[in-house]
């Protein structure tokens, strides 16, 4: 009874102050008139955007998930991520594993090359927005920016 007591005041204290959080936060952000437009409104092709060239790797999908064998992603996956999860499923009941889970081990492995981290301080705002009707973290995703031909035939 004690504890459940105790546990009780704890999820209400812990309410009270994320409630609080909240409030302060919509406060500052409201007080500037104007908000910092969003550097990758798209997400993972948003910032995937290179295939090679003045010194950067290529860092397009496409071109990454051809280095570990992965497909074009096929004509169903014209947006990215939400094209992905027919395979990826979040709650991994798709034929492969959950893309959540990849996406985040490859974006916060340890490396000394791990350039999400060391150069862009590992911002989950550059991939996740907020769904204001609940309050849920939510992947942004846009139309892929790669063609599925290769050498003139379709590939997959």
């Amino acid at each position: 009874m004690i504890v459940r007591k105790v546990l009780n005041n704890t999820g209400a204290a812990f309410l009270k102050n994320a409630a609080l959080v909240s409030v302060a936060a919509l406060l500052v952000l409201g007080s500037s008139s104007s908000f910092a437009e969003d550097e990758y409104p798209e997400g993972c092709v948003s910032c995937h955007v290179a295939t090679e060239g003045d010194g950067m790797p290529a860092l397009r999908l496409d071109v990454l998930l051809a280095k570990i064998g992965h497909g074009r992603g096929g004509e169903r996956t014209l947006k990215v991520p939400t094209g992905c999860t027919r395979c990826h499923a979040s709650d991994d009941q798709g034929s492969a594993g959950s893309l959540g889970k990849l996406v985040h081990l490859v974006h916060f492995r340890e490396a000394a090359d791990n350039k999400f981290t060391s150069e862009y301080g590992g911002d989950c705002s550059s991939c996740h927005a907020m769904d204001p009707s609940t309050w849920q973290a939510v992947a942004k995703s846009g139309e892929r920016n790669w063609d599925l031909k290769v050498g003139g035939a379709a590939a997959d």
